[in-house]
């Protein structure tokens, strides 16, 4: 489709649109010539605040004309976003009179359709007006726009549980082993670009010691590591473990309760990698199928089929199973309403051990998250502990006596440090105390660790 812009220059959002709503069509910058039967004019004028956008469209001998206006408000940014959107969405208007199609999702394009409602629910907009304005600004039916908008309700309640100093760290590896067709994130194919990745993988360490000095240095915690792409399983194992590494020696992880890292592609993910990731204590991975349809997944460019999907999804849970169990304990997770919960999976397998159901088991610990916050602030102010035998001790018991005993032996400054915590692990170790049936998990849960890094922790203890 010819495309001719007037009074703006705003290619990325009108491109975005024509590969949404005319697939296969390319956009070409040349002037419209008569007998010509696709193209475009977008026309802009802007007169003090208010953004005025008329689209010209002609598809297959159909033509149509619309206009929309868009008020404009805020700074220099604020203003382009809204000019960026006028013109989105009156090439959408032209697109759909012409076809007589509307995309499920309306004009939105990307991976986060949730985001206008987020923003929406931020500037304390109720929850039916930000489905309203998913629907009304951005054209999205209504089955898409309450499914929006529950994700972005969900993504706003975390939000809100991270305190003033809380943050979220994200580590971005733009390659993948080839360039989906759909695909709108900066990234980068391997095979054009293979010898990008070590350089990138120096200068990405680099920048992730840097940030853990400023992050020291303002009093910020770490809640959360993501590590996304692009495809960061592209990266051979030892390169992730090199970034894995810089995480680890410049944050300080002891309140981080995930750390995800995508393998989105399963012609990328090999036993060796994960081993890697368990290694740092990775918590959780995240496989992306996006389609079981070997048609769809050649004309997207992906160069894997459905069994290998299945084969990748095999080989995490015999990665799991492989570290001696084919169970989790212990591991923090939340409710959909924001309750602090334990929880517990078991990995059911079929006659052929091939991962079948997932059962999974939660606890509501409320009661005993206030109770080890008001402990932590007793233990931070006076490391001591009260000398209380109960008529009968538990397992819990124990363990937890144990802990808080070495800690009060500990300096409260040294108490989160990893060196403290290898030495506590050791003296813990000596005593016997991981033969317990239990005990990893409450040791980690004390110490706010992955089971994962407590595994690692005795490693390095055992090869000392």
């Amino acid at each position: 489709m010819k495309l001719v812009f007037r009074g703006h220059d705003e290619r990325y959002v009108v491109e975005q649109s024509l590969m949404n709503l005319f697939p296969g069509e390319l956009p070409v910058y040349e002037p419209i010539t008569p007998g010509d039967d696709s193209w475009a004019v977008i026309s802009l004028e802007e007169t003090g605040d208010l953004c005025r956008v008329a689209v010209s469209l002609c598809r297959g001998g159909k033509t149509t004309e619309q206009t929309y206006q868009e008020p404009l408000s805020g700074g220099d940014f604020q203003r382009e976003g809204l000019r960026r959107h006028a013109v989105g969405a009156c090439f959408f208007l032209a697109a759909r009179a012409v076809t007589g199609v509307t995309p499920p999702w309306g004009m939105l394009t990307g991976v986060r359709p949730d985001k206008p409602v987020t923003w929406a629910l931020e500037d304390g907009k109720s929850p039916e007006e930000a489905r309203a304005y998913l629907e009304e600004h951005y054209f999205v039916t209504p089955s898409r726009a309450a499914l929006a908008l529950e994700t972005g309700a969900t993504a706003a309640k975390a939000a809100r549980r991270l305190e003033k100093r809380d943050i979220d760290v994200y580590v971005g590896i733009p390659f993948c082993p080839t360039r989906c067709a759909y695909c709108s994130f900066v990234s980068q194919s391997v095979e054009r670009s293979f010898a990008l990745v070590p350089p990138y993988v120096d200068a990405l360490c680099g920048e992730i010691s840097a940030g853990g000095e400023m992050v020291r240095r303002a009093g910020l915690r770490v809640r959360t590591f993501y590590m996304g792409g692009g495809t960061p399983t592209t990266l051979t194992a030892e390169q992730m473990d090199r970034v894995l590494t810089a995480f680890e020696t410049s944050f300080d992880r002891t309140a981080c309760e995930e750390i995800t890292v995508e393998a989105g592609r399963p012609d990328t993910i090999t036993a060796e990698k994960l081993a890697v990731l368990r290694t740092h204590g990775v918590t959780r991975v995240s496989v992306n199928p996006q389609t079981f349809e070997e048609n769809v997944l050649r004309a997207i460019g992906r160069c894997h089929t459905a069994a290998d999907i299945d084969r990748a999804m095999e080989l995490v849970a015999r990665q799991r199973a492989a570290e001696g169990f084919d169970y989790t304990t212990g591991y923090k997770s939340f409710s959909r309403k924001g309750t602090p919960l334990r929880s517990a999976s078991l990995f059911l397998r079929d006659s052929q051990e091939r991962l079948d159901y997932i059962l999974c088991v939660n606890q509501d610990i409320s009661a005993y998250v206030d109770l080890q916050q008001m402990l932590d602030t007793f233990i931070g102010d006076r490391p001591a502990v009260a000398q209380v035998q109960p008529e009968q001790d538990t397992l819990d018991d124990v363990v937890m006596k144990m802990i808080l005993g070495e800690i009060a032996r500990m300096k409260p400054a040294d108490i989160d440090s990893k060196e403290a915590k290898l030495r506590l692990i050791k003296r813990l170790n000596e005593k016997g105390i991981f033969g317990a049936r239990g005990a990893v998990g409450t040791v980690c849960e004390l110490l706010h660790i992955a089971q994962p890094t407590l595994y690692k922790y005795l490693q390095e203890i055992k090869e000392e």
